[in-house]
């Protein structure tokens, strides 16, 4: 494999939270020809969650995402999983492939490193075939603003986007208060609320949707190597839901107070639920009960 810097290329400074890194704009690595096959794909590791990931796969395949890579951290010796079990309808329809990630967290490895391997194996695997990509987890969702502009999609196909290394979307908890009843339904449907204001750009809460031909190295919340990027208003654009109190691996993270009732996403899982019936919902309900 053979890299070089193309005689028009800048080096340009971006911001990835406190710290700057070099990152490389215009810059061609490993053009191969291959045919793109998919405008949106969704790229997640994952670890004994199954029960979590088919909603978040019928809220984002409604949303305009093509085809998901789920990288199972679970798989024991023999290779075998619950995953492909428990996705078996996904998988048999060609929406998700499933790749088996069994690497473990040792002395000299640390869990966050296999996140970050597994993150840079997808991009490299699919920077020709996938014009965009999304990094999030499987208890993160990614909620459009914009009732003109309802779809993930939608906010992508601005030919002047094709030169970053990706869109950052800001993150905003939702859960529910302390003292209310659990309700039963999905992770849509059990967190109504959500705190006042989404978390500070930057400190290591955002996710991306990448241009993997223009990334080259990727590091969980930013582009470390590779172009630019442009961070999204959470407010009329894109926003990244993040039900965090209901992952069952992450029960000790500090969340802020949830004292907004939200129920927009409530909104939107209708349309899926109405879609995924065959009803054909092209549109999504305007968005009410939101205050800011």
């Amino acid at each position: 494999m053979n890299f070089r810097i193309l005689p028009n290329a800048k080096i340009i400074n971006v911001e990835s939270g406190s710290e700057n890194t070099i990152a490389y704009d215009n810059l061609t690595v490993c053009q191969t020809g291959l045919k793109q096959r998919h405008f949106l794909s969704m790229c997640t590791m994952v670890k004994n969650v199954d029960k979590c990931i088919p909603s978040w796969l019928q809220y984002h395949k409604y949303m305009g995402v093509e085809h998901v890579y789920i990288y199972d951290n679970a798989v024991n010796e023999s290779n075998s999983s619950s995953l492909i079990t428990s996705l078996r309808e996904f998988i048999n329809s060609g929406f998700v492939t499933v790749v088996p990630w069994r690497h473990t967290k040792s002395p000299s490895k640390t869990y966050l490193e296999i996140q970050i391997a597994h993150e840079n194996d997808c991009l490299w695997r699919h920077r020709h075939d996938s014009l965009w990509m999304i990094k999030t987890d499987v208890d993160e969702y990614i909620q459009p603003m914009d009732p003109k502009r309802p779809k993930i999609t939608d906010y992508l196909r601005d030919p002047k986007l094709y030169t970053l290394g990706g869109i950052r979307i800001q993150n905003w908890f939702f859960g529910r208060p302390l003292k209310s009843t659990t309700r039963n339904g999905t992770i849509i449907e059990r967190n109504l609320w959500r705190s006042k204001l989404p978390t500070i750009p930057n400190t290591g809460h955002d996710k991306n949707i990448l241009r993997p031909i223009n990334v080259h190295y990727f590091k969980i919340h930013a582009i470390k190597l590779g172009s630019g990027h442009k961070t999204l208003d959470p407010v009329s654009e894109l926003r990244m839901v993040h039900y965090r109190g209901d992952n069952p691996r992450h029960r000790s993270f500090k969340l802020p107070p949830f004292n907004v009732k939200d129920t927009t996403m409530v909104q939107i899982w209708k349309a899926v639920l109405k879609d995924k019936e065959g009803l054909n919902t092209t549109t999504i309900p305007m968005l009410l009960d939101y205050e800011i």
